[in-house]
């Protein structure tokens, strides 16, 4: 019986082991389901969608060179990487990567676009506590350290509970992620309505999709996502 019981003690430590490994597995939110779930009316808060003066919705890759100095951009519509040493006009891409140049600091932060953006204006950013090992080339940048925030007080290391208090209930919550997501419309300007034309004229408003995903640790945030993206 004693024989038995330690064997029944032995697997149960085993399994509880490997339980605590798996949740222990570091995780950012390049890793998370593309599948952004459900969303609330609403929109993120314009200080959340920037940083490092890099604005969503604004900006482009030509100015995130300009800023943040040479880099690569990676894939955009023609499946290429151009290895750019200035700005030059029309830079289109998925993704530029810097990576911290201060010792001790594996801090990563990209910035993306997508066909909402003509792969020139960025869509979305993410900052990384550099734990893993990304799928793109990160270039050495200054700028780009731990100390990092948006105007709106978004940094590493911020509380995941302090965050919810702000956004409120999160729409998405995966094993190590928690997506807030928002959707709505955005009238149009009048220069906007004149550039679509007449196909607007029933109804002159962007659809707007926008949101912060995140992953964390002992309720603390090691990697998020901004994004910002308008549709007609």
């Amino acid at each position: 019986m004693f024989y038995s019981f330690f064997i029944l003690l032995l697997l149960f430590t085993s399994a509880s082991y490997l339980i605590a490994e798996t949740l222990s597995i570091p995780t950012s939110v390049r890793n998370l389901s593309e599948d952004l779930g459900e969303s609330r009316p609403g929109e993120i808060g314009q200080s959340d969608r920037s940083i490092l003066k890099i604005k969503i919705g604004v900006y482009t890759f030509n100015d995130v060179l300009r800023i943040l100095g040479k880099s690569q951009i990676v894939g955009g519509k023609s499946e290429e990487t151009n290895l750019v040493s200035e700005p030059v006009p029309e830079i289109e891409g998925d993704a530029v990567c810097y990576v911290s140049s201060h010792p001790g600091d594996k801090t990563q932060v990209v910035f993306g676009s997508g066909p909402m953006g003509g792969w020139k204006k960025i869509t979305f950013f993410q900052v990384l506590d550099g734990s893993l090992a990304l799928d793109l080339p990160c270039a050495p940048s200054r700028l780009g350290n731990k100390r990092i925030a948006t105007p709106g007080g978004l940094h590493l290391g911020a509380s995941v509970k302090s965050l919810r208090f702000k956004l409120g209930r999160p729409t998405k919550i995966d094993e190590q992620g928690l997506s807030f997501v928002f959707s709505g419309e955005r009238r149009m300007t009048p220069q906007e309505i004149n550039r679509f034309g007449e196909n607007v004229m029933d109804h002159p408003f962007f659809d707007v999709l926008s949101g912060i995903r995140l992953t964390h640790h002992d309720d603390r945030i090691t990697s998020f996502e901004v994004f910002h993206v308008l549709s007609y």
